[in-house]
């Protein structure tokens, strides 16, 4: 019995930090020692919360506990009650308490979770609400968004556990920047992130619905455009073309790129391209190349 006891709220925080999006995100990327411990802590935290629950019911319930005793005494074999089956048989209203501290410790297990990600989500969605309904710029404004940033499950997860691209694809996002990905062969995406994998997920692939693409210079590696997107996007979801039987949506338009095939990625600020990409123009009429060490971040 002993040992029920032990393994039935070690279930419940494994299967608590599997539920909560906070622990969850850690929980896929420990490895199973660390898991172990993991669940542990959280299963003693489950132990305590299934005990203060059989403590309140007992006065409230004491029959209907004695009741679950009684048939659970008359169900299972003496043998799995007590490890001494020569001696007088347990109490029925002990019987009943352990059955209830097993039951209560699974139901917190299974439910906490899910109940502290509504929290989670509906202290989000208010948090945006205000940053959306406040002046910009406004301590309010700005409060209420960076609060809702500090408890979003994900970016907590890729700060906490996520590795260099990761990171710099939550700064995109965090900034509404597009990024620039080169390839292995030489071709050049920017474009918006979609969405930010789950960090439980080992992240393979990556979405990006692209503004403009390239290639780079086989000699210099200089990048040259050749597609803007958003004049093909104006074109397609024009009225005068959604009206019609085409039913494309800016969403057929996502790439997936393959991160065994990324070179490098970057973060891509438009203005800063264009001021360092244009040539000078000298008082001599030459042409002059910007140097090395002048290239804009989009063109590194």
């Amino acid at each position: 019995m002993s040992a029920i006891l032990f393994f039935v709220p070690l279930l419940a925080g494994y299967i608590f930090a599997n539920t909560w999006q906070l622990t969850k995100y850690r929980a896929a990327r420990e490895d199973s020692q660390r898991l172990y411990f993991l669940a542990a802590f959280y299963g003693i935290f489950i132990a305590v919360c299934a005990f203060l629950s059989c403590m309140v019911l007992l006065p409230l319930a004491a029959g209907f506990i004695g009741r679950v005793g009684h048939l659970i005494i008359d169900l299972a074999p003496l043998t799995l009650l007590t490890s001494e089956p020569k001696s007088p048989g347990p109490e029925a209203i002990d019987v009943g308490l352990m059955a209830c501290f097993l039951g209560a410790a699974l139901f917190w297990g299974c439910t906490l979770g899910m109940a502290l990600n509504q929290v989670t989500a509906r202290a989000i969605s208010i948090a945006k609400w205000i940053g959306r309904s406040t002046p910009t710029g406004s301590r309010l404004q700005v409060g209420a968004m960076r609060f809702a940033k500090r408890i979003d499950p994900v970016l907590l997860a890729i700060r906490d556990r996520g590795d260099d691209i990761e990171h710099l694809l939550v700064r995109a996002v965090e900034r509404t920047m597009p990024i620039q990905v080169t390839l292995n062969t030489r071709k050049v995406y920017v474009g918006d992130v979609v969405e930010l994998v789950e960090p439980q997920n080992d992240r393979k692939t990556l979405r990006l619905l692209p503004l403009l693409s390239g290639y780079r210079d086989e000699n210099d590696f200089s990048i040259a455009f050749t597609t803007s997107y958003t004049d093909i996007y104006e074109q397609v979801l024009a009225p005068a073309v959604t009206d019609s039987s085409s039913n494309m949506r800016i969403e057929d338009f996502e790439i997936v790129v393959q991160l065994r095939d990324v070179v490098s990625i970057n973060l891509f600020d438009f203005d800063t391209y264009l001021r360092f990409s244009e040539p000078s123009d000298p008082q001599d009429g030459d042409a002059v190349e910007p140097d090395d060490d002048q290239q804009a971040p989009g063109n590194a």
